[in-house]
């Protein structure tokens, strides 16, 4: 009885802390999870803010007819870009804003490289009728080696036919570089993924982020449809590693910040605990099972003795007699 008390005991000892060690890894990934969405938020907004600018001042001014107004504007977008670069950490790679044929007019560019981006799906987006703020996919651009992330804006004429784009080329390494700020253990990762699953930016302690990476058939990618934050327990990344994951909704943008710890740190204390607590559970029962078994033995001698007395006692031709102290007679064998 004991022993299986013990071992209950045992159990829901470790049901106990096994919840509290996911419930505390679900509370720090999720306050991690809110603090990046509130700086993802800020980012990205700053850059909807600086595109909204340069559209503003591009429609008003009538795009880039005049020769003159094209070379004040290609200076402004320099400006804008070598200002955000100082005070942000390098998120522009690139400004540009594109007329309604794809042919880039106007970028930060230096020396200016006039390309044709009809191709693009955000542009395709805009000329299809889409008005809003769009966030596209990385792209790895083979002639520098570097990641960008596409933010874009429709420009209107004057008729309000469509105009063109508006276009920033962001850095995904800005978003990285804040996230490495912390550290969520051996596998952990703090992720920007777009509404589709696909990863933007992020980091993944000990390997490199899959970034353009899809993970739209993963459960994870269900629960953030399903809510705008919420936590679950999934192989969610391309590298099929078992994490807790909290997730929040980058509001009103279709983004969303995952913070997630690989289960297997998660677990590694409670681990040693179990172990720790299971040797001292397995001592404890041989204690008792040495204890009881002596004791069984020390009664059983004890019984084989009274039996021999009371066959000596009992059988024997010679008369015995037990008397008490006060000559009362106890037991006599004749």
């Amino acid at each position: 009885a004991m022993i299986l008390l013990s071992w209950g005991a045992f159990y829901l000892q470790l049901k106990t802390d096994s919840e509290r060690t996911v419930r505390n890894a679900f509370l720090q990934t999720d306050n991690l999870a809110r603090t990046f969405e509130e700086h993802s938020l800020r980012t990205v907004e700053n850059v909807r803010q600086v595109l909204f600018s340069l559209k503003e001042i591009y429609e008003k001014r009538g795009g880039g007819v005049v020769r003159t107004f094209e070379e004040a504007a290609n200076a402004s977008v320099a400006r804008y870009a070598i200002r955000s670069r100082e005070a942000q950490g390098n998120l522009f790679n690139l400004l540009s804003i594109a007329d309604e044929k794809g042919d880039l007019v106007l970028s930060s560019q230096v020396p200016f490289n006039p390309v044709n981006i009809v191709a693009r799906p955000f542009f395709r987006a805009h000329r299809d009728g889409e008005k809003g703020f769009l966030v596209g996919s990385p792209i790895l651009r083979t002639a520098t080696g570097k990641w960008y992330i596409h933010m874009s804006l429709p420009i209107e004429k004057q008729d309000g036919s469509f105009g063109g784009v508006v276009l920033a080329s962001v850095n995904p390494f800005y978003f990285s570089g804040f996230y490495r700020q912390v550290s969520l253990g051996a596998r952990g990762t703090v992720l920007l993924v777009g509404a589709g699953g696909t990863i933007l930016a992020g980091t993944v302690e000990g390997g490199e982020t899959p970034f353009g990476a899809s993970i739209a058939d993963s459960g994870l990618l269900t629960a953030m449809k399903a809510g705008e934050a919420g936590a679950l327990e999934c192989a969610g990344l391309p590298d099929g590693i078992l994490r807790l994951f909290s997730y929040r909704k980058v509001s009103p943008y279709p983004l969303y910040v995952v913070a997630g710890r690989e289960k297997n740190g998660v677990f590694a204390e409670y681990r040693r605990r179990r172990a720790a607590g299971l040797f001292s559970l397995v001592v404890f029962n041989a204690f008792v099972l040495v204890f009881f078994g002596a004791s069984v033995r020390a009664l059983k001698k004890e019984r084989q003795a009274e039996e021999r007395f009371r066959n000596f006692f009992e059988q024997n031709s010679v008369g015995f007699a037990l008397v008490a102290a006060d000559s009362a007679w106890i037991h006599f064998n004749g």
